[in-house]
């Protein structure tokens, strides 16, 4: 049967989560990232939500770099969640 997704054979599995790569589905949209600074961050698993906008944000801020002011920055700083293993801000993908 073809539900309209790609399915294990068309770029893998996303084990219990529905559909896959490029899809809009959660197992479309839900991929692992890897965050490494042995000094700094403790092994372990975060399931809070992240977004790549949110790498922009906690860059500049690990760096120092000043965020801009004249427009509008959708992502969060995620170095609380990294680092002090903090909750996450982000709740939802986009913010209103």
């Amino acid at each position: 049967m073809d539900l309209g997704y790609p399915s294990k054979t068309d770029g893998g599995s996303a084990g219990l989560l529905r559909a896959g790569k490029g899809m809009t589905w959660e197992g479309g949209m839900r991929v692992p990232g890897i965050f490494w600074s042995p000094a700094k961050i403790k092994p372990g698993l975060i399931s809070d939500l992240g977004t790549t906008m949110d790498l922009f944000t906690t860059f500049s801020a690990l760096a120092g770099v000043p965020i801009p002011k004249d427009r509008v920055i959708d992502g969060i700083d995620l170095s609380a969640t990294l680092f002090k293993n903090l909750p996450g801000e982000r709740n939802e993908v986009f913010l209103l």
